[in-house]
């Protein structure tokens, strides 16, 4: 029996790249919500190179900045909305010296944030992408909304069986008064789909169970995992 390297990496960012090199095809089409500064976008674009790709950051000033990082990438569509449960338009708190704090809820910030409520337009993935668009990766990195954006995108998941990549954080969660074990059954039980933290992966080791998924969020252990459909191979 073949045995996998032994993992090495230690950052998110590194191990992350490694799934990313390893499961995506180069006309893969990706879609990155809570684009940030574009981490995850690189590795779609480097290694999904004939897809097209969506980079979606609903903060102004973010989204300036993806635009003129990715500038001549055509095959990237710039999307300044925010993602959810729900098509409407939101009060959105904009944390102007810490935008990664920024998000749909109002949470306890660091002293010295500075933050303000500006409006955004809110859309769910299985409404905004066009139908003819296969999603076949999704990232989601959306400070305590991972549920909302699971749950605009359900049809969408079902349909398209993505590979999604998440970031799930007691401090950011909490704000949502959500639950990790929610998040597990949604994706394993509802959209049949196994989960992993990345190095689990890299390393062959079995899909989380729900107790070990719960544990390792509450220690905060991982904050980026791994959902892959069911009838998957790895």
């Amino acid at each position: 029996m073949l045995l996998r390297p032994a993992i090495k990496l230690n950052s998110s960012a590194a191990l992350l790249n490694q799934i990313v090199k390893r499961i995506l095809r180069e006309d893969d089409h990706c879609v990155d919500v809570g684009a940030h500064r574009g981490n995850m976008l690189k590795l779609f674009a480097k290694y999904a190179p004939d897809g097209i790709h969506y980079a979606i950051e609903p903060v102004p000033d973010l989204m300036q900045l993806l635009k003129k990082q990715f500038k001549g990438k055509g095959n990237i569509r710039f999307v300044e909305k925010a993602v959810a449960d729900v098509n409407d338009h939101l009060d959105f708190m904009y944390v102007i010296n810490k935008p990664a704090l920024s998000g749909i809820i109002e949470r306890e910030l660091p002293r010295r944030a500075r933050s303000i409520s500006i409006l955004v337009e809110c859309v769910t993935l299985d409404d905004f992408l066009p139908s003819d668009y296969r999603m076949n990766a999704l990232k989601i990195d959306v400070c305590g909304a991972e549920q909302q954006v699971l749950l605009g995108a359900r049809e969408r998941i079902m349909r398209d069986r993505p590979r999604i990549f998440f970031r799930h954080y007691h401090k950011e969660l909490s704000c949502y008064n959500a639950r990790p074990q929610d998040t597990f059954q949604l994706l394993n039980e509802e959209l049949n789909m196994r989960i992993f933290t990345p190095r689990d992966f890299l390393s062959g080791h079995d899909a989380l169970s729900s107790e070990r998924f719960v544990s390792i969020f509450h220690r905060g252990d991982d904050k980026y995992f791994v959902a892959l459909p069911a009838e998957e191979k790895i």
